[in-house]
């Protein structure tokens, strides 16, 4: 396996205060890596380390080259994208319009075909590509920003907690194809998610961080199964 993603000795900031201490990280072509931890563990900012939302020091190199001292704007260019917490749809446009957005990137001729692929992936959004964003369901909103955050076709899609608030029928369904488009476009993933046991389910790997730190990390059926890993880190 080729390394697409890797993190040396990665330091984030907010003004001053620190809140990743070191973080070392790797993610192959294709593969899913799950981050798990407890609220304020920094997953979030891990992810926005990634996209340089944040200021880091160390190392961060994505496709062979060193991404941490480039901005937002080019690391998506390079191949990146991310789903935020919160969906971030842009709720007065309609659903179309979302999607087409997320490939404002690019300057190829496949958006057409790519839009009606995600509308086959997500038939929902299919059936209400004129409704404002706004006014979609939680899932449905979900939805959305998956399939606009894919349409730059990424390398690498970063998710941060994907089922949060939505109902675990929804939770499960989307997992599904989560896991389809993985293996389907052979886009690698970060998802950050707070259901350990169903992220480590579809991942390859999984990291678990405390206090800005890596904790533990290792195979996702390993951390699945030890009972120790799952009392003291994963809450089940």
């Amino acid at each position: 396996m080729t390394t697409l993603l890797e993190l040396e000795d990665v330091h984030a900031f907010y003004g001053d205060v620190e809140c990743l201490h070191g973080i070392d990280l790797t993610v192959d072509d294709g593969e899913v890596v799950v981050v798990l931890g407890a609220n304020g563990a920094g997953k979030t900012t891990l992810l926005r380390s990634i996209c340089r939302l944040v200021r880091t020091d160390g190392s961060i190199s994505f496709d062979g080259k060193e991404i941490g001292n480039r901005n937002t704007y080019d690391v998506i260019r390079r191949g990146v994208s991310m789903v935020p917490q919160g969906r971030g749809t842009l709720v007065d446009l309609s659903v179309d319009d979302n999607i087409r957005a997320g490939g404002y990137v690019r300057r190829d001729k496949g958006v057409e075909d790519d839009v009606r692929y995600w509308y086959e992936v997500f038939p929902r959004l299919g059936q209400r590509r004129s409704t404002s964003a706004g006014s979609l369901s939680g899932g449905e909103q979900q939805m959305l920003a998956i399939a606009r955050a894919l349409m730059s076709r990424p390398k690498l899609l970063l998710l941060d907690e994907p089922s949060l608030g939505l109902a675990p029928i929804v939770v499960r369904q989307l997992f599904d194809v989560l896991a389809k488009i993985c293996a389907e476009r052979e886009v690698a993933m970060v998802v950050v998610e707070q259901n350990a046991a169903l992220a480590l389910g579809m991942a390859q790997r999984g990291y678990v961080l405390e206090a800005g730190t890596v904790a533990v990390t290792g195979a996702a059926d390993r951390l699945r199964d030890d009972e120790t890993v799952r009392r003291a880190y994963l809450g089940y």
